[in-house]
């Protein structure tokens, strides 16, 4: 998506940006929530093809994977919109976003509450941390001064 905005706005096609944003995150839920069911599913299965049976790990990482592996399609829609923004130019916000996401939400909830449910704690961090990211990236898509950004102009072209 963000090869896709990338041209557009260097065309001036800003009145295609968002129906091409919209569509990204329609392509992350359908194909990420398709793969997402699919792992659920098969889950003992998936697993199976990297882990020994017999041992405790599958049933952990069965256990992991019904936690955090749903919020794969959240982080997919924050980096739809990270993506069309950055295709802007505009780097900073999507970086503060991740910044503020995983320096303030995610690894103090780790550590927080890991201290009082133990590693289910790190699990949820996850997709804590990856919905904070997406809601402010949607609100920096929304309403931040990303649209205003513009890259260097264009030198006139000279024949010689």
């Amino acid at each position: 998506m963000t090869s896709i905005a990338a041209q557009n706005i260097g065309a001036g096609r800003w009145d295609r940006v968002s129906r091409i944003t919209w569509t990204g995150i329609a392509f992350n839920i359908t194909l990420t929530g398709t793969l997402v069911l699919f792992l659920h599913w098969f889950n003992r299965e998936a697993l199976g093809l990297f882990l020994p049976e017999g041992g405790k790990a599958i049933d952990l990482g069965m256990h992991i994977n019904d936690v955090t592996l749903w919020s794969f399609i959240i982080f997919g829609t924050f980096t739809v919109m990270a993506g069309v923004v950055r295709a802007s130019g505009a780097v900073v916000g999507p970086l503060i976003v991740s910044f503020i996401a995983l320096l303030f939400v995610r690894n103090p909830l780790a550590v927080f509450f890991g201290h009082h449910y133990g590693f289910n704690a790190i699990w949820w961090s996850f997709p804590s941390g990856f919905a904070v990211a997406t809601t402010l990236n949607f609100l920096n898509y929304r309403f931040g001064n990303w649209r205003k950004t513009r890259l260097i102009a264009q030198a006139p072209n000279r024949a010689t």
